[in-house]
This record gives C-alpha cells, sequence and structure tokens, in this order.
C-alpha cells in the first residue's frame, strides 16, 4: 500500500480525493494544516504553491487539490476565488449574479504531487461541466466539498450534486474522475516501486 500525504483543511476534498484513491491501493493520510494561496486565477499554479508548502513543512510523499468554480456568461467568475465568493455573496448571491444568463459553467480542479526526488510538483488538471441551477437545491453533506455543489447540476444529470444521495454522488465522482485518478496512481506507483 502506497502511503501519500494529503494537506488541506476541507474535510470533502479528503472523503473525495480517499474514494477516490482506495482502490489504487493508495492510502491518503489526511493532515488538517491549512497553505498560503498565492492570488492567481491559475488553481494549478495554486495547486502547486499549496503543495511545495505542504512538503516544505512535513517531508513527506505529499499532494494538494485546488479547485474553483467557473460560470461562462460570467467571465470564468468566481473561477479560482469560488471560496471568498461564498463568503461575500453566498450561493443566492452567486445565483442572482448569473440570472438570466447562459447558465453553462465547470468545476476545474489540479492534483499536484511532490515528494522532494522531482524537480518540480507533478500536476493532474481536471474538470466537470454542467449548468447552473436557477435556485439552490438539495443540502451540504460532509463529503461534499463546497456549497456550490446546490447550485451545480451535471451534464446528462436533472439533479445538483447536493440532491443526489451520497451513492449517487460517489458514482457520478467515479465516472467522471476515475481516469485522471487512474493516471496519477499509475503515474505515483511507478514512481514508489
Amino acid at each position: 500500500m502506497i502511503k501519500i500525504y494529503f494537506a488541506t483543511k476541507n474535510k470533502g476534498k479528503v472523503d473525495f480525493v480517499t474514494k477516490m484513491l482506495s482502490k489504487y491501493e493508495i492510502e491518503v493520510i489526511h493532515i488538517p494544516i491549512g497553505l498560503p494561496e498565492p492570488k492567481t486565477d491559475n488553481i494549478c499554479e495554486i495547486a502547486r504553491h499549496k503543495v511545495l508548502a505542504a512538503y516544505d513543512r512535513l517531508k513527506e510523499p505529499v499532494i494538494a487539490l485546488d479547485s474553483g468554480f467557473y460560470i461562462y456568461s460570467l467571465n470564468g467568475f468566481p473561477g479560482s476565488n469560488a471560496k471568498s465568493a461564498l463568503k461575500k455573496y453566498g450561493v443566492d448571491g452567486i445565483l442572482r449574479l448569473g440570472g438570466g444568463k447562459l447558465r453553462e459553467c465547470e468545476f476545474r480542479h489540479c492534483l499536484a504531487y511532490y515528494d522532494g526526488k522531482v524537480a518540480e510538483p507533478k500536476l493532474f488538471g481536471f474538470k466537470a461541466e454542467g449548468t447552473l441551477s436557477t435556485e439552490a437545491r438539495g443540502k451540504v453533506q460532509n463529503y461534499h466539498w463546497s456549497e456550490l455543489v446546490r447550485v451545480f447540476v451535471p451534464i446528462g444529470e436533472t439533479k445538483t450534486l447536493a440532491e443526489m444521495s451520497r451513492e449517487g454522488y460517489q458514482e457520478w465522482s467515479a465516472r467522471r474522475y476515475e481516469n485522471r485518478f487512474g493516471e496519477f496512481a499509475g503515474w505515483v506507483s511507478k514512481r514508489r516501486k
């Protein structure tokens, strides 16, 4: 079993990543520490910065994950600033900003890995496309990573992520993200042999 540390305070991200990597015999060890984030719209640059800071503290193979929420008709707002936009506007405020416009949007994620042996962190980017609902629906659970799950309807679905059962949410996540996590697992397994 490969052990990788995951530096984040976000329990929903831990649950998500642990579920995705467990099938590849990768144990995720949660380290609940806050990490500095540079001011940039590039989530991969943020993940890179975070994983280097985490490695500097832990001196162990570590991952960091950064995510953003992009509404196309709002020129990608709130982007990498989703957390601060939620604090400022709330979910209903974000819905109002997107009201009456095209509702296409996406979550973008970047998983960064660093073990001190590679010159630069290895980055794995992935996304999930969907639409912005007309109202907030469902309840945020401890396995969700953001309140935005109440307004994001994935392509091919009629429910927001928050309206899905835990099993439905995990099945959707596995279908949507399995290839990228499989790519990461294959890469890290070769490195750690």
